[in-house]
């Protein structure tokens, strides 16, 4: 199979990412970046296919919270490389994220949204929930027809 078989594949295994995590903290659900790399790691690995990943802190700066706090916010880009492990061949896409921390886990945040938009970017994931979504709406994925690879 080429790597586009294979990455079909794998998009359609990873085709939805539910909510696996509760923040106790601000009151909501999300996909937690350990539940999401589990599924798109088993489903690329059936395939043969392995992942590289480049890191870059675009931009690094202080920050004031609401409460007059001084933190640290920081973007990244990920750029993410699929290989074949057979053939060579790859496939790359890029994600980006940012995250705000007053201790030292701005760079963490902000990587692990990078990875976690970038794959979701690049497989084309279906997210339960939508960042540009008003209301506490989640979406539930239609049943999926068995397939044979």
């Amino acid at each position: 199979m080429s790597i586009g078989q294979k990455m079909v594949a794998v998009m359609a295994a990873c085709r939805y990412m539910p909510q696996d995590g509760y923040n106790s903290y601000q009151k909501y659900k999300y996909t937690t970046a350990a539940g999401m790399f589990a599924k798109i790691n088993e489903a690329l690995t059936a395939q043969n296919l392995y992942t590289q990943v480049e890191l870059t802190l675009l931009e690094m700066r202080e920050a004031t919270t609401s409460k007059g706090n001084a933190e640290k916010h920081a973007v990244v880009s990920a750029k993410i490389t699929i290989t074949d492990a057979e053939t060579g061949e790859q496939v790359t896409f890029t994600g980006l994220g940012s995250g705000q921390d007053g201790g030292d886990k701005a760079v963490m945040k902000a990587s692990t949204a990078a990875l976690k938009y970038g794959y979701i970017g690049g497989l084309c994931l279906a997210m339960s929930d939508d960042p540009e979504s008003d209301t506490n709406a989640t979406y539930q994925p239609p049943q999926q027809k068995n397939r044979n690879w």
